[in-house]
């Protein structure tokens, strides 16, 4: 298994245990079925090597993600909406801050995922006239190749 795709799998196995979420691929927000909240996506980035042996070859790095949580909130409660973000918010930090153990190294793996941080919280502001709300969890992980 690649190393970002143990890196998703690790992150949507815990995190959905975690917070019984519902993992998905992704989609407009407004098109999503009231089935699919609350919700997450997991999207990776920009991988960056940070460290090189005497020959060139890569031994560190990290690597962007992105999680998109969505969650619904009945009309006209703004309030309710901010509430619910807010605690949302919290459980995200408590899982990487506490919960997030990465995978474990596996026979013939050629990398070794360190740990997984948060770098930002972005969120939009809440319209009190919709029912649907995202916020992402933007991050990094770090890592080891052998």
């Amino acid at each position: 298994m690649t190393r970002e795709q143990n890196f998703r799998i690790s992150i949507r196995t815990q995190l959905s245990a975690f917070t019984a979420w519902l993992y998905i691929e992704g989609g407009e927000l407004k098109r999503l079925p009231t089935s699919s909240f609350p919700s997450f996506a997991i999207g990776l980035g920009t991988t960056r090597y940070t460290s090189f042996a005497f020959n060139g070859v890569p031994t560190f790095g990290e690597q962007d993600f992105r999680i998109e949580i969505n969650y619904r909130q009945d009309q006209l409660k703004g309030d309710q909406a901010y509430l619910t973000r807010s605690d949302d918010i919290k459980i995200a930090e408590q899982f990487f801050s506490s919960v997030y153990a990465p995978p474990v190294l596996a026979p013939g793996e050629t990398y070794r995922i360190e740990q997984a941080i948060i770098t930002g919280i972005k969120s939009a502001n809440v319209d009190p006239k919709e029912t649907r709300f995202s916020f992402v969890v933007e991050g990094k992980y770090f890592f080891t190749l052998f």
